[in-house]
Formats: structure tokens, sequence, C-alpha cells
């Protein structure tokens, strides 16, 4: 892989949704479920726009080749937020070329939603 990967912050409003969304499909079939092409546009498309997950996608170039996302979850004891990773998934043809190593990048973008 020649060119870095790199991690950004999805815009919820950007037409990056919809390469999301086939991202996310991969993942869920990944996982076992039907294919759900229309289901799967909307279930993402709704979800960052509410925010209530925050996406965050891997790029190689000008092609997205991953995403994970972080949900915010209240800590009560520490009367503050705890940030969940959730979701981390690189496309199949992308596997074993370094892509995991941002999931440090991933998780440090948290401190930017604060």
């Amino acid at each position: 892989m020649a060119e870095p990967v790199s991690c950004r912050p999805l815009d919820p409003t950007s037409n990056a949704v919809t390469e999301l969304a086939s991202l996310f499909e991969l993942y869920r079939i990944h996982y076992g479920q039907a294919p759900a092409t229309v289901a799967t546009q909307a279930w993402v498309g709704d979800t960052a726009r509410s925010r209530e997950l925050t996406f965050y996608a891997a790029y190689h170039g000008p092609r997205m080749v991953g995403f994970a996302a972080i949900h915010q979850i209240p800590a009560s004891l520490r009367l503050g937020r705890f940030w969940q990773l959730r979701d981390p998934f690189a496309d199949p043809t992308m596997r074993r070329q370094g892509i995991a190593r941002l999931h440090g990048a991933f998780s440090s973008f948290r401190a930017t939603m604060e």
C-alpha cells in the first residue's frame, strides 16, 4: 500500500454517507446478516444525522476503506463521558495492509468531540 491511510470524522450531511452505507452493508454481511441495501442506507444515514453514533472513516487516497463508530455514554461515577468504540471494519480487499493500526487514530478522535 503505497499511499498512507488517513482517518477523519464523517460529515453526516455529505455524500460520504452513501459510501459508508456500502461498507456498512459489507460489515453486516460479514457478520451473517442478509443483504438489505436500502434499509442499511436509511439506517446509516439516520443514525449519522442524529449523531446517535459518530462515524469515522479510513481513506486510502480518495477511497473509503474502513470505518468505526463512537458512541458517547454518560459516566455517572466520573461525572463525565465514556467513549465506546463500535463496529470497526476494514474493506475485505484492504485487509492485512495496516488499516487496523488506525484503531488508535479512531480512538484519538474522541478528544475532538468534547
